[in-house]
């Protein structure tokens, strides 16, 4: 095996990788998926703290940011599947819900701001 750029090892020469992507025929083992939902986008945005507190005073702006965030994570996996959907077995949803003493927030605010935006994700 080779190391990638990143110091990663690759099965595959340098060459023949960027040739891979160009023509989509990734085999199965290298395509895969996995998207934060939203909470970790928005943290990445405003920092842990502001976002958390966004939540509790600032509701309605808090929907607006996340619905923006889903339909960005709603277009990218659009393009993941026009790209290499038929090659494409399993993708990962990921987010960061959960801290060691339990979750990060209460359950109702996880039902209120995260479950329907992360039902919709499932859908597509």
């Amino acid at each position: 095996m080779r190391a990638s750029s990143r110091g990663v090892p690759s099965k595959w020469p340098a060459s023949s990788r960027s040739k891979l992507y160009q023509s989509r025929r990734w085999p199965r083992e290298r395509t895969s998926w996995t998207a934060p939902i939203a909470i970790e986008s928005a943290m990445k945005l405003y920092r842990m703290d502001n976002f958390m507190m966004d939540l509790m005073l600032r509701p309605p702006e808090t929907h607006a940011l996340l619905d923006r965030l889903l339909e960005s994570h709603l277009a990218a996996l659009d393009r993941f599947f026009e790209t290499v959907g038929p090659y494409c077995d399993i993708i990962g949803l990921g987010d960061d819900l959960g801290m060691q003493q339990g979750g990060q927030m209460s359950l109702g605010t996880y039902r209120e701001f995260f479950k329907p935006r992360i039902g919709k994700l499932c859908e597509a």
